[in-house]
Order: structure tokens, then C-alpha cells, then sequence
């Protein structure tokens, strides 16, 4: 079982801090100091700027906060928490924070633990003590805003740090306090105010959505380290626990469940399970579902050979997940393969970075080469296919099917009369 956890490089650091101080905040430091330097109206929305990006940054730590929160109060009361997970999208950090596994993702919009009680023991008490620390850590720390900061509320002439922290925080403390029923992964959950409700006034102990929860990320996990037939016996395992139609983690595991057979090698299976979502839902797929199921849709026809439908799912795709790495390398080498090559090409190099070599880079280095020697630029074809060869033990799965692809295009284009027999 292959290991990828990321590492805190440069750029993985680079991308925490821009996960809580977002680009839009820093726009609206910048802006707001630049116009804070004149004098009337323009002063005061300068500051109105500023504030603005104190109370975004500081939601922003209100969350992690309160997570952290709930972290403390399971170690209080004896256990470890499995799972802590910030933000959604896609990933940018996976590691361990002490025994816990730590997932954080680029967009951090939500946030949720997962504690699975191994001892029953005094069970009511110990996990009102962990679900209660939570909005507890968002009440202590605006009350460190409160004693660390003067409380102006003067928004259009100085930057009011403090009265926006315990704002935000009191916020956060009671609109998790209060009574509510929300989802993560469209896994039913509850806000910490129902699950105090339940454990004061219920006799059922209500631990089913977390250990279904964790086991789809389980499952994730083992897809995200390359162990294909874990992660699929894995996400096989979730569905079967899993007999509402209507919750998005069912369709999840399927499209899962295909990537993981594609990457096994069975084409077939990787197709039909694609499929089955798809027919399921007809135009009415979720939007977390319908960007990876139209980019693995398109691969699939596009290793079949079939064109016309591999641009037709990539251009849906692309209206759901542009910016995604492998949705933007897929539509690049679907770009040069269909004849536009200058597009394919404009697509490709921004995000073809040799230094970083894995499956993406060596799939889209493999295109580039084809689309240059479609140029007739052989000294850049035989730039990438140096690098491809260098790397060559990195390509498995889906990515060595893809390059096989390719590879055989090249063939072909130097060699025309090879497409004849190729196409019977």
C-alpha cells in the first residue's frame, strides 16, 4: 500500500493559508488600506473593506476553533477522535494530527469530527462533555476577543477586531447550540444543540451516520493511497449499509466503487457502474456528483475511442469542476486528439509542471508530446517524452491505459499507414 500523505511544502503551506485567509480577504485588506489613506467617504470604506475581511477571517477560525473544541473534549473524556475534517473540495492536506487522521480541503465552508465511543461506559455524560466543548471553545475565544481587543464598533473608522470576533463567535456558539438537522457527505448528522437534545431526552444512542461516515472515508482513504482493492471492497461494503436511494453517499460509492475498478483494469465495470448513476438520475444529478461522474464518463469513452461522447461529457464536466487538475489535463489531450492543437496545447502547459511528477503530469507530458508532434516541434516532443520515460514506474491503472492511448496515436501520425489496420 502506497502512502501519499502530503507534506507541509511551501506550496501545501501556502494553500492553508490561503484556506483561512482567502484571496478575497486580502483584496479587501489591500483595497481597504489604499483607500483608508484618503480622507470622507473614501476613509471610511476603506475601513468598511477591512472590517469585512476581519469578519471572513475570523468565521474562519471560529470553525477550526470549534472542531478543535470537540477534539479537547474527546481526549477529556478518554477517546481519540477518528477523524477531522476541514472544508470541502478537493483535497490539499491529508495527514495526522496526533493519532487523528486530518483531512483538509481548499474551500473551507464546513467542517466536521468524528468520535466513534469505544467505551460505553458512563456513556451520556462523557459525550455531552464532547459534543458541548465544541461551541465551549467558540465562547472562550470570544471572550479572548473580548479582553485582547477594544470593543469599538466603529466599522467606518477603525478596524474593529474585537467586537467582530465575539460577534462571530457568539454566533457560532449559538447557532450550533440551537436544534437542527444537517448532512455531511448527504449523510444525515446532527447540530451539537439536537445531540445534547437526544442524549438528555433520548434513549436511543444515535452513532449509526458517524460510523457510516468514517467508513466511506476509510474507503477514500484507501483510494487516495493507491490500494484499489481495499478502497473497493471498502466502498462495497459502505453501499451495502446503505439502502436509501435518495442519499448522495450511496451514488458516491458507485462512482467511486467504478474509479476503482477502471484503475483495476476493468473497463467494463468502470463503465457500468458510471452508467447505472447516470441512468439513475437523469438530468437531475447533484452537483458533487455530476463533475466527477461526466469527467470519469468522458475518459472512459475517450480510452474507448469514441471522440464525439468523450468531449460532449468533458464539456459538462467542465461546467461543474473547471479548475479541477485532472478535468483541465482530460480536456486538454481530448482538445489535441479531436485536431485542436493549439488549444489542446494553450489548456495543457499551465498545468503539465515537470517537477511535480505523479500520473496527471506523466498523462498530460504524453499529450503535449502528441500535440507537438502534430507541430512538427520535435525538440518539445522529445522534452516530455524524456520525462515520461524517466518516470515510466509512476504510471498505473487508468493513467497507463491513457498514455497507452496516446502512445499508440503517435504511432499512428508518424506512421499513416498503420491506420487502416488499427481501425478494424
Amino acid at each position: 500500500m502506497k502512502h501519499h500523505d502530503k507534506r507541509l511544502s511551501l506550496s501545501v503551506l501556502l494553500k492553508l493559508f490561503l484556506l483561512v485567509v482567502s484571496v478575497q480577504s486580502l483584496l479587501l485588506f489591500g483595497v481597504g488600506a489604499v483607500l483608508s489613506t484618503f480622507d470622507g467617504e473614501w476613509e471610511a470604506l476603506g475601513f468598511l473593506a477591512i472590517n469585512l475581511g476581519v469578519l471572513a477571517v475570523s468565521a474562519k477560525i471560529g470553525v477550526i476553533v470549534h472542531e478543535l473544541g470537540h477534539w479537547c473534549g474527546a481526549r477529556l473524556v478518554g477517546e481519540y477522535p477518528c477523524r477531522l475534517k476541514f472544508g470541502k473540495g478537493h483535497v490539499i492536506l491529508r495527514t495526522h494530527f496526533f493519532k487523528t487522521k486530518l483531512t483538509i480541503y481548499h474551500k473551507l465552508r464546513e467542517a466536521h469530527i468524528i468520535t466513534i465511543f469505544s467505551d460505553r461506559k458512563n456513556y451520556r455524560i462523557r459525550k455531552f462533555i464532547y459534543v458541548v466543548m465544541g461551541p465551549m471553545a467558540n465562547l472562550l475565544l470570544a471572550g479572548l476577543f473580548f479582553l485582547v481587543f477594544p470593543l469599538s464598533s466603529n466599522f467606518a473608522h477603525e478596524v474593529c477586531i474585537g467586537i467582530l470576533g465575539c460577534m462571530v463567535n457568539g454566533f457560532l456558539f449559538l447557532g450550533n447550540l440551537w436544534p437542527h438537522k444537517t448532512r455531511v457527505h448527504n449523510i444525515p448528522s446532527y447540530s451539537d444543540g439536537l445531540l445534547i437534545w437526544n442524549l438528555l431526552f433520548s434513549k436511543k444512542k444515535q452513532d449509526l451516520e458517524d460510523h457510516l461516515l468514517n467508513d466511506f472515508m476509510d474507503a477514500e482513504d484507501a483510494l487516495y493511497a493507491e490500494d484499489y482493492n481495499s478502497a473497493l471492497q471498502l466502498f462495497e461494503a459502505c453501499l451495502a449499509k446503505v439502502d436509501d436511494p435518495k442519499l448522495e453517499i450511496r451514488w458516491a460509492c458507485i462512482i467511486n466503487a467504478a474509479i476503482c475498478k477502471g484503475q483495476l483494469g476493468d473497463l467494463d465495470g468502470y463503465f457500468t457502474y458510471l452508467k447505472r448513476v447516470e441512468e439513475e438520475f437523469g438530468d437531475e444529478i447533484p452537483g458533487q456528483l455530476a463533475g466527477p461522474l461526466y469527467q470519469n464518463l468522458a475518459l472512459v469513452y475517450f480510452l474507448k475511442d469514441q471522440l464525439e461522447d468523450a468531449g460532449q461529457y468533458m464539456r459538462r464536466a467542465m461546467k461543474f469542476i473547471p479548475d479541477q487538475l485532472e478535468v483541465r489535463l482530460l480536456h486538454g489531450t481530448i482538445l489535441i486528439v479531436s485536431g485542436k492543437v493549439d488549444e489542446g496545447i494553450e489548456v495543457l502547459v499551465p498545468v503539465v509542471d515537470l517537477s511535480l511528477p505523479n500520473m496527471n503530469t506523466l498523462a498530460g507530458a504524453m499529450c503535449l508530446a502528441l500535440g507537438y508532434q502534430l507541430k512538427g516541434k520535435e525538440h518539445k516532443k522529445e522534452k516530455y517524452l524524456k520525462f515520461v520515460d524517466q518516470h515510466e514506474q509512476l504510471l498505473h491503472g487508468l493513467g497507463r491505459q491513457l498514455c497507452d492511448v496516446i502512445s499508440k496515436r503517435m504511432v499512428i501520425t508518424q506512421n499513416p499507414a498503420l491506420a487502416a489496420p488499427e481501425s478494424r
